[in-house]
C-alpha cells in the first residue's frame, strides 16, 4: 500500500503509484482541472476494482445523489468475495452541504477501512469545514491545478507520446492556440489527430488545420494579436466568425483580458534587463511567443493596457445575458474602444 502523507501530490505520481496497484483507503481529488478526475478516477476503477465482483463492491456516485449517512453505510460496508470495495463520489461538496450532518463522515475519515478504498472529488471545496480539514489529514490529496500557457505544449508531446506518435512544434502552437488550455478539450481534440493521422508517425499542421475547422487568421488567439497590433478591422472579422461559429463573447473577452495582463506584466519588467526566459517564464508563455509580446508592447503605453483592462472588465459584465446579436454589436463596441483608444464603456 502507497504510504499516507498530509502533503498534496501531483495527478503524474499517483497515476504512477495506482498502475502499481499501491493504493490508500482515501483519496481526495481537489482543483479546477477535472480532466484530472476522470483520468485517475478510470485509472483506480481499472487497477482496483475486481471485474467478477463489481456489481457487488463498487459504486460510483455524485455528490447530490447521497447523504452523508447514505455514503457511511456503503463506505463501511465490508466486501462480498473481494479483498476491497470502492467507492467514488464526484461533487462530494454536495453531499456535505449541512455541517449538521457530516460528523458521521469525520469519523470515518479519522479512522477509516482498510478494506474500502474510497474516492472524493471536488473543485469547489470550502476548506473551513471541519469536515474537510478531517478529509486533508487522512487522505492523499491530488492537486488537480490548470496548467499554465508555458506548460501546455509540454503537456501536449507528452499526451501524443503516450499515444505513440509525436507533433511537430508547429501543430503543437497551433493546437494550443486554437483549442486552448483546457486539457479535456485538448485531448479530445488529440483523439480526433490520431483518427487522421493513421499510421502516419507524426501530426504535422495540416492535421490539425483540419481537425480544429477552424484556420489560423480566426482563432481566439489571433483575436489577441488583433488587438496587440491595433489591426480593428481583422479583429472585427474574427470576432463575427468567432460569434458565428459558437464562441461566446465572454469567452472571447477572457481570453483578450488574459492577453492585456500579460502585456501589463510585461511592461512593468521589461526594464529590469531580464533575460527572454525569465520573461517568458514571468508571463507564462512559451519563449516563442515573447517577440510577439515585445512588439505589441509598443502599441499600447501603461495606461492604454491599465484602461483596456476596465474596458474588458465592463464588457464582461455587459454581456452576462444578452443575445447574439448584441454579443457581436458589444465586441465591435469593445475593439473600437481599446484599438482607437475611446475608452466607450467607461465613458457611457
Amino acid at each position: 500500500m502507497a504510504k499516507r502523507s498530509e502533503h498534496s501530490v501531483k495527478p503524474d505520481s499517483i497515476l504512477e503509484e495506482i498502475s502499481k496497484k499501491r493504493f490508500v483507503p482515501i483519496y481526495f481529488l481537489s482543483g479546477e482541472e477535472d480532466w484530472y478526475f476522470d483520468l485517475i478516477i478510470d485509472e483506480i476503477i481499472n487497477n482496483a476494482v475486481d471485474k467478477n465482483t463489481r456489481s457487488f463492491n463498487f459504486d460510483f456516485l455524485y455528490g447530490s445523489d447521497i447523504t452523508p449517512e447514505n455514503l457511511f453505510s456503503l463506505i463501511t460496508s465490508y466486501p462480498m468475495m473481494a479483498t476491497r470495495r470502492v467507492v467514488i463520489v464526484k461533487e462530494f461538496e454536495k453531499t456535505i452541504k449541512s455541517e449538521t450532518k457530516n460528523e458521521i463522515l469525520e469519523g470515518y475519515f479519522n479512522h477509516p477501512l482498510e478494506s474500502t478504498l474510497l474516492v472524493l472529488s471536488s473543485n469547489k471545496v470550502d476548506g473551513r469545514k471541519k469536515i474537510i480539514q478531517a478529509l486533508k489529514n487522512n487522505s492523499v490529496i491530488v492537486e488537480c491545478n490548470l496548467l499554465y500557457d508555458n506548460e501546455i505544449p509540454a503537456w501536449i508531446r507528452s499526451r501524443v507520446k503516450q499515444k505513440g506518435k509525436t507533433i511537430s512544434e508547429d501543430a503543437t502552437r497551433l493546437l494550443q492556440a486554437n483549442v486552448g488550455n483546457k486539457l479535456r478539450e485538448l485531448d479530445n481534440a488529440i483523439e480526433k489527430l490520431l483518427l487522421i493521422v493513421l499510421d502516419l508517425p507524426q501530426i504535422e499542421m495540416k492535421h490539425v488545420e483540419s481537425v480544429i475547422g477552424v484556420t489560423r487568421e480566426f482563432s481566439p488567439h489571433e483575436l489577441t494579436n488583433a488587438y496587440g497590433e491595433k489591426q480593428l478591422s481583422r479583429a472585427f472579422s474574427i470576432t463575427n466568425f468567432l460569434i458565428n461559429q459558437g464562441t461566446s463573447a465572454v469567452e472571447l473577452i477572457a481570453t483578450t483580458a488574459i492577453h492585456f495582463q500579460k502585456l501589463l506584466k510585461l511592461s512593468s519588467l521589461i526594464s529590469d534587463g531580464k533575460s527572454k526566459d525569465d520573461l517568458a517564464r514571468a508571463i507564462r508563455v512559451h519563449p516563442y511567443f515573447l517577440n510577439q509580446y515585445q512588439s505589441q508592447l509598443k502599441n499600447y503605453t501603461q495606461r492604454e493596457i491599465e484602461n483596456a483592462l476596465v474596458e474588458l472588465a465592463l464588457a464582461d459584465e455587459k454581456t452576462k445575458s444578452i443575445s447574439i446579436a448584441d454579443e457581436k454589436r458589444t465586441m465591435i463596441f469593445l475593439a473600437t474602444s481599446i484599438i482607437r483608444g475611446t475608452n466607450n464603456f467607461v465613458n457611457q
